[in-house]
């Protein structure tokens, strides 16, 4: 799997990109769930440092996926630049 990632960054894949963009978001799922476990809320079996290592790495993929929008909005996919449209 790693492998895959490695090759498909290298070789600037669109559906790799767009892949890794959804897989971060869906990482702010995580946050509510999390927070509602350790108040209390949901029950949950793991203990409190697990939790609260799940939150940061979440915080972090969701801050990857905000940066990955930002670029593709000013840079395009993989930061390769956007395709000018010619003016006929």
């Amino acid at each position: 799997m790693i492998a895959v990632l490695v090759f498909g960054g290298v070789w600037h894949w669109r559906w790799l990109f767009w892949l890794m963009l959804i897989v971060f978001a869906s990482s702010s799922l995580h946050l509510p769930a999390t927070l509602l476990q350790i108040v209390g809320a949901l029950p949950s079996s793991d203990p409190l440092w697990y939790s609260l290592l799940r939150i940061g790495v979440a915080v972090v993929e969701v801050a990857l996926a905000v940066w990955m929008i930002y670029v593709y909005r000013h840079e395009g996919v993989w930061a390769l630049g956007k395709k000018r449209r010619k003016r006929l």
